[in-house]
Formats: C-alpha cells, sequence, structure tokens
C-alpha cells in the first residue's frame, strides 16, 4: 500500500512544461508504483473534476455578463439617442476597472484562497449586472456600474490560476487548464443567441426592443446561482473541508502530482526558483515584452470582434438581432474547437521539434489567417462568404492557445501566475481602447461619410445624459473595412516581436 504523501505545501510551486510532464510521470512511477490505481480513483467523479468543472462554468458566467452588453448595446443605443462614439465608450467602460485588479487579485488569492476570491468576483459581477438597467440612463453612473464591474471580474483569471497550482496533476494539465478556460468561448456562445432572444420578445411602435434590460437580470441571477453551488461544493485546496469531500487516494494522488519540485525534473536540470517573483524582470525582459505584445494583440482583434460583430451582422450583413444573436455564436463554436484542437496538436508536435519552432508556428498560423480573413471580410458582400470570412477570424484566434498563451509557463514555470497578470493588465489595455477607435472610425453621423478613410476624431465622449451626438446611424462599408484593417496590422505587428525576441524554454531572469 502506498504511504502517505508529503503535504503539498513543501513543495515549491511549479507548473512543469509540456515536454517535462513524462519525466515526472515516469520518475513517480519508479518510486510510487500504485500512482495509476490512484490516478484512476473516484472515475470521473472525482473531486478535481468536479472543481474544473465548476471553474469553467463559473468562467462562462462571467464571460456571459460581459458580452451581453454587445448584443443589448443596440436597442439601448436606440433608446437613449446615444451616438457611435458614446457606443463605444459605453462597451469600453468595463475594462476600466477590469485592468486595475489584476495582480492584487492573484496575490489575494494566494493568501485567501482561490475559492473565496473567485466566488467574491462573479458575485459582485452578478449583483452589479441586476443593477445596470436602473443605471442606464445616466451616462456617468452607467460608467462607473461598468467599470466596477470590470473591478470584480479582474479577479477571476488570477483565482483561476491560483486553483490550478492545486487541482491540476502535471499528467492532465493540457485537458483540464483547456477545459477550464474554454468556459470564456462557452460564455460567448451562449450570451449571443439567448441574449438576442430575449432582446427580440417584444418590441415598442419604432421598432426598439423594450425586454432589453432583462437580459442583464437572466445572466445577473444565473451568476448568483452558480455562486451559491460553488460555495457548496468547491474548495480552495484539496485539504479544505467541502459538501463534495475528496477520497484519501485522490488526495494522496494530487499531493505527488500537482506540485513536483521544480529544481530538478528526472535528471534534467531546470532554473531555479527565486525567493520573490521577479517583477523588475517581468517589465523588461525582451521574452516577457514579446507575450504581452502578442496578448495584446489578440485582445484588440478578439474585443473588437466580441462587441461589435452583432453590430456588423445587423447593418452589413443584414441580420436582424434576434437572427444575429444565433448566427454569432459560429465564430466562437469554432474558436473553441479550434482552442483545443491546437493545444493537442501542439502537445504531439512538440515531440519531434523544438518548443519554440511549435510555438512559433501556431503564433504565425492565428494572426496570418486572422489577418487574411479581417481584410477579405470588408469586401466581401455576400452575406454567407463574410460570415465565413468572420468565423475564420475569430476562430483563428484560437489557435493562439499553443502560441503566447502557453509562452508563460514556458518561461517561467515557476512564477507563470505573475507573468500571467503583469502580461493581462497590458493585454486588456486592448479592451479599453479597441471599442474607442472602433466607434470612432465608424463616425457619428452621416457626415462623416465625406472625410477620408481612416482614424477619426470626433467629440469626447458625453459624459452628462445628453450624448450630444447624431444618434444610431449605419456606417459605410469603408469605414468597417478600416476596423478590420487595423485589427490586421496590429496581428502583422505583434508576430514581427514574436519572432525576433520569443523564447522557448525557462529563463532563469523571468523564475
Amino acid at each position: 500500500m502506498l504511504a502517505k504523501a508529503a503535504p503539498a505545501d513543501i513543495f515549491p510551486v511549479n507548473l512543469a512544461s509540456d515536454d517535462e510532464c513524462s519525466s515526472i510521470r515516469d520518475s513517480l512511477l519508479a518510486a510510487h508504483p500504485d500512482l495509476e490505481e490512484l490516478r484512476k480513483d473516484g472515475g470521473w467523479r472525482a473531486k478535481r473534476f468536479l472543481t474544473i468543472f465548476m471553474i469553467s462554468l463559473g468562467v462562462a458566467n462571467v464571460y456571459a455578463m460581459r458580452v451581453n452588453l454587445s448584443c443589448a448595446v443596440q436597442p439601448m443605443q436606440k433608446h437613449y439617442g446615444w451616438s457611435n462614439t458614446t457606443e463605444g465608450w459605453v462597451l469600453s467602460s468595463f475594462f476600466w476597472g477590469y485592468i486595475l485588479f489584476q495582480i492584487p487579485g492573484s496575490i489575494l488569492a494566494s493568501k485567501y484562497g482561490g475559492k473565496h476570491v473567485l466566488g467574491l468576483g462573479v458575485l459582485g459581477t452578478s449583483v452589479l449586472t441586476l443593477l445596470l438597467p436602473l443605471c442606464a440612463s445616466r451616462l456617468w453612473l452607467l460608467f462607473t456600474v461598468r467599470a466596477v464591474t470590470g473591478f470584480c471580474e479582474s479577479v477571476t483569471f488570477p483565482a483561476m490560476n491560483v486553483l490550478f497550482t492545486e487541482w491540476i496533476p502535471c499528467e492532465e494539465r493540457s485537458f483540464l487548464v483547456a477545459f477550464a478556460t474554454g468556459g470564456a468561448y462557452v460564455g460567448t456562445i451562449i450570451a449571443f443567441p439567448i441574449s438576442g432572444y430575449i432582446i427580440g420578445l417584444k418590441e415598442d411602435s419604432d421598432g426598439t426592443s423594450t425586454t432589453w434590460p432583462w437580459v442583464f437580470y437572466f445572466f445577473g441571477i444565473c451568476g448568483l446561482i452558480w455562486t451559491a453551488l460553488w460555495q457548496l461544493l468547491g474548495s480552495s485546496r484539496p485539504s479544505e473541508p467541502s459538501c463534495y469531500p475528496i477520497s484519501e487516494k485522490e488526495q494522496q494522488y494530487l499531493d505527488l502530482t500537482v506540485k513536483a519540485d521544480g529544481n530538478v525534473i528526472g535528471e534534467r536540470t531546470v532554473v531555479t526558483k527565486s525567493p520573490h517573483p521577479p517583477w523588475r524582470n517581468f517589465l523588461t525582459h525582451p521574452a516577457a515584452w514579446a507575450i504581452y505584445i502578442n496578448h495584446f494583440a489578440y485582445n484588440y482583434g478578439y474585443y473588437t470582434l466580441l462587441t461589435y460583430l452583432p453590430k456588423y451582422m445587423d447593418e452589413e450583413l443584414g441580420f436582424s438581432l434576434k437572427d444575429s444573436g444565433i448566427v454569432a455564436v459560429i465564430p466562437y463554436m469554432l474558436q473553441w474547437i479550434f482552442a483545443i484542437g491546437s493545444g493537442l496538436c501542439a502537445d504531439t508536435i512538440v515531440k519531434a521539434y523544438s518548443v519554440r519552432t511549435v510555438r512559433l508556428l501556431a503564433q504565425s498560423i492565428s494572426f496570418m489567417v486572422g489577418t487574411a480573413a479581417l481584410a477579405g471580410t470588408g469586401w466581401i458582400r455576400s452575406t454567407p462568404l463574410a460570415m465565413a470570412c468572420l468565423s475564420f477570424a475569430v476562430a483563428s484566434s484560437g489557435v493562439s492557445v499553443a502560441g503566447y498563451s502557453t509562452n508563460y509557463v514556458d518561461v517561467s514555470p515557476h512564477y507563470a501566475g505573475q507573468l500571467y497578470s503583469v502580461g493581462n493588465v497590458i493585454a486588456n489595455l486592448a479592451g479599453i481602447i479597441s471599442p474607442i477607435i472602433a466607434g470612432y472610425i465608424l463616425g457619428d453621423s452621416p457626415a462623416d461619410d465625406d472625410r477620408p478613410p481612416g482614424l477619426y476624431t470626433p467629440a469626447m465622449p458625453p459624459f452628462s445624459d445628453d450624448s450630444s451626438g447624431s444618434g444610431s446611424y449605419d456606417a459605410p462599408a469603408s469605414h468597417w473595412r478600416n476596423v478590420f484593417y487595423l485589427s490586421g496590422l496590429i496581428y502583422t505587428v505583434a508576430l514581427v516581436f514574436w519572432f525576433k525576441f520569443m523564447v522557448g524554454k525557462p529563463l532563469q531572469e523571468l523564475n
């Protein structure tokens, strides 16, 4: 019988890279022949699988509450007479708060437990989502509520990564991390059709939806239900009691495999762990900035499409909001498939080629296909073909999971969570500026059509109740092309930095 494993906290936290997992497993099997028996204990009912499933549901909830405004903003714009520029500021206000608490969120989750920080983040997001319709008539209050919503949601991914270091064994990491983070795509897939259906339930005499507030009520209630279930079933760490207890065998298995010694893996020596995160190097090392820039580029293209896809489909492709809610999920379904598939392919290819080669290939496919698809979208007048191009533009971004996203762990196996929190702050600046810039490009009135194409700069955002704009109007196709061109240009510039500075192995300076 296998002896009781040592407590997990005696090991330094480390998420080994994929090509090191087999070495860890061979070493553990030699020392503990019953390891496979422990892994299979409980089957799919094991506590770690329930925990990851609940995390994935939580991420799906917060993403649904993040993107539902992208559907509801169109009837809100018509109801309140907002200009396109004002609409852009409304959509970006979430990220004003979202970028502020990334690093503190990871510190709090490490100190107080990922369960409590993640639960409080979803709870706050849910309550504020329920309050949003009551605040929409006053722009300054709407901006405030949306920014505070972003502040609450900002702890989600830092807390999730802390939970990964407690619950995910090395040999199951690729699948479980993909499943948990895939909740973001699932939330988007769910939010568009449900929001479109709710918005289309009832309209006034002018054709403007009167049921849009229920979009926020529905997803806010779902968030509260998840929070209650999470408090009952979730745990910050395997040793923490809950209504769904962990078995002794699974506890032993996690103690042995989740937090392995990062200084020696099998017979291979890797970078040593510094006593404290090297924050200065996180901000100055070229390899770190290669990741940050590509993370930013990914977010810029992703958030531009996320916030403006329903509007584009309505104005340019001729879908009603209710219809586009259903059709708009196709790109994100493909994105989820591409993300999971690219992760599995990368795990296979890396056995024959270097990590750097695999990361270069994945990021190149993601951004080059995305750039071509975006460039083609603006010129295609066929609705099915334009929808196909948009689908490939969104889906190809999922391949970045095997590119910049995994490279955080490649270069910093000891402090990948802290490095990610810095990168996520920088990357989510794109969430602030992308809808604002897109709003400027699309313009505020038909008079904008006479100006040469480019980045337009109409009046600054109206923080009073008077939107000082001419209201909603359909932007010409040339303006939409400029929106897509800009995303493609940012992809291309980021890819140049990727080829120049990306490193595919652990760096002592970042550990």
